[in-house]
């Protein structure tokens, strides 16, 4: 699942799958085909963010609200992992990327990738 999400200071998006994008966080959504663990979070910008700017990234669940798996590309960096946290998701749980930029003054133009781990439980 690779969002490929851009936007300025202050945006929100969710999203997954490449280059769709949304307000809502019902738009295109990853269903859990089983009783799962989600884990392993990774995030990846194409370039590093500019310094003092960042993007949060969450695994939401639609309906529900953010999982605590989440990380933070900071500026002049570019990737970021959340290896601690997990989800006990149920089968037809849904989920989605929440992203968002933060709101310094700067302008947050990198498309960001992100990706999680399910394990069957």
């Amino acid at each position: 699942m690779s969002p490929g999400s851009s936007g300025g200071a202050g945006s929100t998006f969710y999203s997954v799958g490449a280059g769709a994008n949304s307000a809502s966080d019902d738009y295109r959504v990853w269903i859990a085909p089983c009783d799962c663990t989600l884990d392993r979070l990774y995030a990846r910008s194409d370039d590093n963010i500019a310094a003092g700017e960042s993007w949060t990234v969450t695994v939401r669940e639609v309906g529900v609200g953010d999982t605590a798996l989440t990380c933070t590309i900071d500026g002049g960096t570019n990737t970021a992992n959340d290896l601690v946290n997990t989800v006990n998701a149920s089968a037809g749980d849904q989920y989605v990327f929440k992203m968002v930029c933060s709101n310094n003054g700067g302008w947050v133009n990198e498309y960001v990738s992100a990706c999680f781990r399910w394990v069957p439980t």
